[in-house]
């Protein structure tokens, strides 16, 4: 009786200290685990994300399956699970690591819980929309992922693909959007993002990350007043149904990352390795060219659907960054070789 007691107290206490997001990934594991990796013939990758149709990272991961399956002459297999079905960006990236799931998106806003000086791509105006294409070049083969993909060894992933999405701005239910003084007082949906809560703050707004999946009833229901977001999101995720204003502030940018599980990467053959990124390579490519087309429609929708939107002055964006610039000083998390990294896409 008395072992059994210690025993039983002990599992107990253990059970408390999981976190819910520990949980999850433990579930998702005992359904998806394969010991040791046991490939079937043909080879098989699981790609989990949270995109939904009509969005670009959607249609770039659709590419890769295609032209996976095709070059490896169906040697290799990539089952897509889309729209959060295997979980949020962060429960599908600890799955990746745990082995239960072959390759994981990530966008940037969220891959700082997993490599720390990931927090620079939330930087407000760090990048300028109009050197974009400088940006994403040093994605793909680039430097920037090679500075990732040596970060994300640490954490046992390997980077596979870099994804383009729209510049992001605010927008809101019912208040209007006119400036930058109209975002003050706004309860304003962010991502999980310490930088993109930091902004909030900075711009006098209060900032609230929930679930992406919950926010379509949240600002039905009054619970936040607007969002951050781009003219793609607005448009295909229907948004713009609800969110009637639209500050076009451009001043950060997401990037849609998938990574791989490090040591099942490592036991692949050169040749699979080799079909992958070249596949990844050429997804990547077809992806940034849909996607502008993607943040172009959205706009064009968007505006036909008495939504009101405000493109920030130059002055105003000025202003906008006078009231951000002292975010930089506040996360020594942020290595300064990627900012430097960064910036020289910039020039």
């Amino acid at each position: 009786g008395g072992a059994f007691s210690t025993r039983f107290l002990r599992t107990e206490l253990d059970m408390r200290r999981f976190s819910l997001s520990t949980v999850a990934v433990l579930s998702f594991a005992a359904m998806f685990c394969m010991p040791g990796f046991a490939a079937a013939e043909p080879l098989t990758l699981r790609l989990g994300h949270t995109g939904y149709p009509g969005i670009a990272f959607t249609y770039g991961y659709e590419k890769f399956k295609e032209i996976l399956e095709r070059n490896s002459g169906g040697g290799i297999r990539v089952h897509l699970y889309p729209n959060g079905v295997l979980g949020s960006d962060r429960v599908l990236t600890e799955s990746c690591q745990l082995g239960c799931l072959e390759i994981a998106m990530c966008g940037s806003s969220n891959l700082g819980n997993f490599i720390p000086t990931a927090a620079a791509f939330d930087l407000p105006f760090l990048l300028n929309p109009d050197k974009h294409d400088q940006y994403l070049a040093a994605f793909g083969d680039g430097p920037i992922a090679a500075y990732l993909d040596k970060k994300a060894a640490e954490v046992g992933l390997k980077l596979i693909m870099s994804m383009d999405s729209a510049y992001r701005g605010y927008a809101t239910a019912r208040k209007p959007l006119d400036d930058v003084e109209s975002l003050k007082g706004v309860k304003m949906r962010t991502t999980a993002s310490a930088v993109d809560m930091a902004t909030a703050e900075a711009l006098g707004m209060n900032p609230t990350p929930i679930a992406y999946s919950d926010v379509f009833t949240a600002l039905q229901q009054g619970t936040v007043d607007g969002e951050l977001l781009g003219y793609d999101a607005l448009h295909n995720s229907g948004r713009w149904e609800v969110d009637k204003f639209f500050l076009q502030t451009d001043h950060n940018h997401t990037v849609i990352f998938a990574f791989m599980n490090r040591k099942f990467w490592d036991g692949l053959s050169k040749e699979e390795q080799r079909l992958i990124l070249e596949a990844a390579r050429e997804a990547e490519r077809l992806e940034y060219a849909y996607n502008r087309d993607v943040v172009r429609r959205g706009e064009e929708f968007v505006r036909g659907k008495n939504v009101t939107i405000h493109k920030l002055s130059p002055e105003e964006r000025e202003r906008m960054k006078r009231m951000t610039a002292s975010i930089y000083d506040r996360f020594d998390s942020i290595d300064p070789e990627l900012l430097r990294l960064i910036r020289e896409t910039q020039k």
